[in-house]
């Protein structure tokens, strides 16, 4: 008897749609297909799963995910047996989307780069399709290796990329951040543009804002050991810069802020320092 088995990759990274076509030449039917299959990073054997008898001298095992390797055995009805290895089944490389972000005078220009996955043709092209809240829209964009949308300070930005095999990856940058504009002397400077990525939106946690909603104060609470020179600065909706609150030396303690001037809506507090820097929004309610 002969076996062969052709193994069929699974549509995404992470898909389990995968299968092996056994095809078995000569022996006597019925036939018995076993199999089983060995874990890539753990080297492992799992159990052997058999099937019922089959007059079939084809049979295909699905369900299958990639990263592993599989080994069948074939019994026929005189008990000869064969058997066959796959090898590895690969998949598809994972699409990583990458946003960044710019933002100025209450424009938020947000980008997203894809690599990975099965892009069209052989230009890195993919599908791009943009959700905004809390006005839900959706913008499509196709055939693109990068694609940008223009939104409003504040506004929650979702990117869904999708490839040729109509898998798809999706990333969201959360409320479109209004970031502190400084020039080199850790001044603000009214039209300087501060740029960010996904990797550092919210960088450092050491310290929280509350009560967020508020209606009259806020508490900027420092847990930060180690004293900081910058700026803490409150931007309205529009990215408008309408107060410094802190500027110079920063320590650790609480700083108590009185809000009561400022209308309801919604705003953003940006703290640079030497160290780092962090934007976070800040709702105030009547």
């Amino acid at each position: 008897m002969v076996l062969t088995v052709n193994p069929t990759q699974p549509t995404c990274h992470n898909s389990t749609n995968g299968s092996i076509t056994a095809q078995i030449v000569g022996g006597t039917s019925p036939y018995r297909y076993l199999y089983r299959k060995r874990n890539s990073s753990t080297s492992t054997w799992s159990s052997w799963i058999t099937s019922y008898p089959t007059n079939n001298q084809s049979y295909t095992i699905s369900n299958f995910a990639g990263g592993n390797e599989y080994e069948v055995y074939v019994i026929d009805a005189c008990n000869n047996f064969t058997r066959a290895i796959s090898g590895v089944i690969s998949a598809p490389t994972e699409i990583v989307v990458t946003l960044s972000s710019v933002s100025i005078k209450g424009v938020c220009k947000v980008t997203a780069t894809a690599t990975g996955g099965s892009p069209f043709f052989t230009y890195q092209k993919y599908n791009f399709f943009w959700q905004t809240s809390p006005n839900v829209n959706v913008y499509p964009v196709y055939g693109m290796g990068s694609s940008t949308i223009s939104v409003p300070a504040g506004t929650s930005v979702t990117v869904t990329v999708v490839d040729s095999r109509q898998c798809y990856k999706q990333k969201n940058i959360g409320a479109c951040p209004v970031f502190m504009p400084l020039n080199e002397d850790n001044e603000v400077s009214e039209g300087t543009i501060e740029s960010i990525t996904e990797d550092n939106i919210n960088y450092n946690e050491n310290f929280i804002i509350y009560p967020n909603p508020t209606n009259e104060k806020i508490n900027i609470d420092f847990s930060y050991d180690e004293k900081l020179t910058g700026k803490i600065c409150l931007y309205n909706s529009m990215g408008e810069l309408v107060r410094v609150i802190k500027d110079g030396a920063i320590e650790k303690e609480i700083h108590n802020i009185d809000i009561s001037e400022f209308a309801a809506g919604v705003y953003y507090v940006a703290i640079r320092t030497d160290k780092w820097a962090k934007t976070e929004r800040l709702v105030i309610q009547k």
